[in-house]
């Protein structure tokens, strides 16, 4: 934030904040920025200083962030098998660090033991699905709006958002 006083919401005294904002996104925010997703005065608050993170899948450090994460969540008293250790290190975390934690959070509460094994690991999250064209499978299923759920994998609902967001008409 900007190292001007601040005043207090509904008070009269400047309030001196020593903090730092930190903010994440899935996409580059001069991305979100040019299709006017992130606003401007938000953009220029928060790219002070910006830092351009690998995927997790990508990173060269896993095994050791695993190990961190694991004895943030109980201190370290909770281990993993090998074959354990080799399926985290081998999932493609769409989620990041949230799914890691996540994750580990489950195999912690499951496990009977202190040691992690790989009946603990709930299932690999999945990726999102990638972006079909909606026109097209809409087209192919005669603009059945159930039809075109089911092979989109989605609820109805979900394609009903979708053709109001990309303003689709059906066919007359």
């Amino acid at each position: 934030m900007a190292p001007e006083a601040a005043r207090v919401l509904a008070g009269l005294l400047d309030a001196h904040p020593d903090m730092r904002p930190i903010a994440t996104t899935g996409q580059a925010a001069s991305e979100l920025l040019a299709q006017g997703r992130l606003p401007a005065m938000l953009y220029h608050r928060l790219a002070g200083a910006v830092l351009a993170l690998p995927p997790l899948r990508e990173r060269q450090d896993l095994g050791w962030l695993i190990d961190r994460l694991l004895r943030r969540r109980d201190g370290g008293e909770m281990r993993l098998t090998p074959s354990a250790r080799a399926e985290l290190m081998a999932r493609d975390w769409p989620g990041n660090l949230r799914a890691l934690g996540n994750t580990l959070d489950v195999a912690c509460a499951l496990a009977e033991t202190k040691v992690i094994d790989l009946p603990d690991l709930p299932a690999a999250p999945r990726s999102p699905a990638p972006e079909q064209d909606l026109e097209a499978v809409l087209d192919a299923c005669n603009w059945n709006m159930a039809r075109a759920a089911r092979r989109l994998g989605v609820n109805r609902s979900t394609v009903l958002r979708r053709i109001r967001r990309e303003g689709l008409r059906a066919p007359d």
